[in-house]
């Protein structure tokens, strides 16, 4: 109506003019609508992620720059902090592309590495964390000019890392894979101070992780047009973000509050939208299972990717009930009075209460502590040393060992075939496969199969994170935060499995020198050497396997010589800085060798916490017989052993 007036009261050459300016107008908003709309089209994940390669790039560059120039520290801190925040949005991304990278010249512990996988090659620290203590410590072991080579080793790491991710070019499910895993990094990793251990930025960092991958899953045009999941999860990415923020306190972190309530939820949501784009798995065995929806349920570890014989799958369950025959069956010893059950007791976690059980002969001891076999299937190497990489190979060594079991193949073979009752058992366990005969393979692959079954991963803790709320008192929860925080604990005995497997790949076990003490009073340190025996590489001196640390109430006494009674003498050894304390100089140690400082009320939070962490579920596991054998005396065989 307005117009229509305007337009009445203007002369025709006036009423051309103003529609001439209207048409023009239109012209101009279509025009800057158009270019509107060309820039704010959404940006790929491949573009996003290589913008934050481009940025890390930078930032390293003039960090780089910083250091040559000789600017003052604080420059080089900012630098430095940046060049982190920028690596953390895209972590995810170079974990998944290229975890040799990763571990050894990008942010990997600042320690020398050696892995026999790859030869005799010994890896000189390098990286994130080693440039980090000389510009928030005063170290001052390295000449500028090395430190210089150091930040262009990052560099030129993550240049061809970026390379690489180019070339792979990912599919969606594997963006939604970096994503999932990244998550179990956060929870198991980076706030339990494995990366990030000098500045303890670690809590602050977490957001940029959470930015991270929202723009990742942003970025892939399905989740946005196809997912009604995806503002729920962009919600709660705000949201924990905003915890972090609030609560970025390294030491007073609140770790169980913010993993089940942002994390475990956000991991559940991430499973939804998968399934919501129907994305398939990726075809790579890898050790999470990424079909379960649950961060903490049973289903969440693949099986198989702990079985070096993934393929021979067939009558698993009839294997383990032969295997676990041959566990409690002292005929599998030389003198048919040992089993493997005579050391691994059911009702100490498949352990013993000895500090060094005795020899085959009876005569001495064996050279360490028996270990519990629970989650046995969870590990990539076995015995304290590592000297085995898969679990028949742990068996054979065993029974072959003269001061264990002291057995010979074919003699285990003659006395089993004796009995009809393991005739029937193994025709059962290999049917229709080449060890339907009894052969010494299948005693090991069946006693292998038993051991796989012994899993502990329903204790108070398990059913706290899985929705009980009255499964844990005050002082466990505050342990677990002590333990995964100040403590430290943590960053060896890795979440939710409490071994030394590193997540989310779970490929590679962790060995430490932490200067385990003869005993709980003597300043010297045992004399057992450990994995470098197998390794013959000096690093390895007074090195073992980290264990597992579920059901600790029931397996001691601790350390690989058992030289410990209590878990309270247990804390209090890595209290005062482990092996430090000892007389004699202790090289490549692992453990910080200052003081944790630990309270006694700390102390004993700890201590809940790890009373936690029982599970009474495997205790009455033995069968009630043995098979029979054509023999009267081998029948009075003992279930179990005799010592």
């Amino acid at each position: 109506m307005v117009i229509q007036k305007l337009l009445s009261s203007l002369s025709n050459k006036n009423k051309r003019l103003f529609c001439l300016i209207g048409i023009y107008l239109v012209a101009l908003e279509s025009l800057l609508l158009s270019f509107s709309f060309i820039g704010i089209q959404p940006k790929s994940s491949a573009e996003i992620i290589d913008t934050h390669f481009v940025k890390l790039i930078g930032s390293i560059d003039s960090l780089e720059n910083k250091v040559s120039e000789n600017r003052p520290v604080a420059q080089k801190q900012f630098y430095y902090t940046l060049s982190r925040k920028n690596y953390k949005y895209i972590e995810a991304v170079v974990e998944y592309v290229s975890p040799f990278f990763a571990k050894y010249y990008i942010n990997g512990p600042p320690l020398k590495k050696h892995d026999i996988e790859n030869g005799n090659k010994v890896f000189e620290p390098h990286g994130f964390q080693l440039i980090e203590s000389f510009f928030f410590t005063g170290d001052t072991s390295l000449s500028k000019e090395e430190i210089v080579y150091e930040i262009k080793l990052l560099k030129e790491s993550i240049i061809q890392t970026r390379k690489k991710y180019k070339s792979v070019v990912p599919r969606n499910e594997q963006y939604f894979d970096m994503v999932q895993m990244e998550l179990v990094r956060i929870i198991s990793l980076n706030i339990n101070g494995y990366d990030c251990a000098i500045t303890k930025e670690n809590i602050k960092e977490s957001t940029y992780v959470f930015d991270g991958m929202a723009e990742i899953l942003e970025g892939i045009k399905e989740v946005r047009m196809k997912s009604p999941s995806l503002p729920v999860f962009k919600k709660l990415i705000s949201d924990s973000k905003k915890y972090l923020f609030l609560n970025k306190e390294y030491e007073t972190f609140n770790r169980l509050y913010f993993i089940i309530n942002y994390v475990k939820p956000l991991y559940s949501l991430l499973h939804k939208i998968r399934s919501e784009l129907k994305l398939s798995n990726t075809p790579v065995n890898y050790a999470i299972n990424f079909n379960e929806s649950n961060l903490f349920g049973e289903a969440f570890f693949n099986r198989h990717f702990f079985s070096v014989n993934i393929a021979d799958s067939a009558n698993i369950k009839p294997q383990a009930e032969l295997g676990k025959n041959l566990f409690f069956d002292p005929l599998l010893s030389g003198n048919n009075k040992r089993a493997c059950a005579s050391c691994h007791q059911p009702q100490f976690a498949f352990s013993d209460t000895i500090a060094k059980n005795q020899e085959y002969n009876q005569t001495g001891q064996l050279k360490r502590n028996t270990p519990s076999l629970l989650n046995v299937m969870y590990q990539k190497n076995f015995f304290y040393d590592g000297r085995s990489l898969q679990l028949e190979d742990q068996v054979s060594d065993v029974l072959h060992a003269k001061n264990e079991m002291n057995s010979m193949p074919e003699e285990v073979i003659k006395k089993l075939k004796q009995s009809d009752d393991y005739k029937h058992l193994f025709k059962k366990a290999f049917k229709g496969q080449r060890d339907t005969a009894i052969t010494f393979y299948g005693v090991l692959k069946a006693i292998s199969e038993f051991e796989k079954t012994l899993t502990s991963m329903n204790s108070k803790f398990d059913k706290y994170l899985n929705g009980n709320k009255n499964a844990l008192d005050q002082n466990a929860i505050n342990g677990y935060n002590i333990f995964s925080g100040k403590a430290l604990c943590g960053s060896c005995h890795f979440l939710p499995l409490f071994n030394g497997l590193v997540p989310p790949v779970f490929n590679d076990n962790e060995f430490e020198v932490i200067g385990t003490l003869a005993g709980p009073d003597i300043k010297e340190v045992d004399s057992d050497s450990g994995r470098v025996l197998i390794t013959k590489k000096n690093i390895h001196t007074f090195s073992f396997k980290t264990p597992g640390i579920r059901n600790i109430e029931a397996t001691f006494p601790y350390m690989h010589n058992g030289a410990f009674r209590t878990i309270d003498q247990v804390i209090e050894f890595y209290n005062k800085g482990g092996g430090s304390v000892a007389k004699q100089k202790i090289n490549h140690q692992t453990l910080p060798f200052d003081s944790l400082q630990l309270s006694p009320k700390e102390k004993d939070e700890i201590k809940s916490f790890l009373m936690s962490l029982s599970d009474n579920s495997y205790k009455n596991i033995a069968p009630k017989k043995l098979p029979q054998i054509n023999d009267p005396v081998l029948n009075k065989r003992k279930i179990g052993g005799e010592y």
